[in-house]
């Protein structure tokens, strides 16, 4: 069982429950063995590249980790969780 987001796929309209792989336009196994070979500026420097169909890196990293589990877990039974997760946020001050 793997825990994501339903996050993960935000460049989706309406997330079914099937993988997405397709949108990344890197794999899990590529994209690690790109980060272990560029320095750590050149990789941040990328990272909006690799991200810009995502809101952010947390949903990129989140759909790619998917994509690892799928592609590196192949011969075992997995399946992915995806909660969603609400925050609420507000910059009015309450007083009570």
């Amino acid at each position: 069982m793997h825990v994501s987001s339903a996050f993960a796929n935000c460049v989706v309209h309406s997330i079914d429950e099937k993988y997405y792989v397709h949108k990344l336009g890197i794999g899990a196994v590529k994209m690690c063995e790109l980060a272990e070979s560029l320095s750590v500026e050149t990789t941040n420097k990328l990272a909006s590249v690799l991200c810009a169909s995502y809101k952010n890196t947390y949903t990129f990293t989140k759909s790619l980790a998917e994509e690892a589990v799928l592609s590196v877990g192949r011969s075992l039974p997995i399946s992915i969780f995806r909660p969603a997760i609400g925050l609420y946020e507000t910059n009015q001050v309450i007083c009570i």
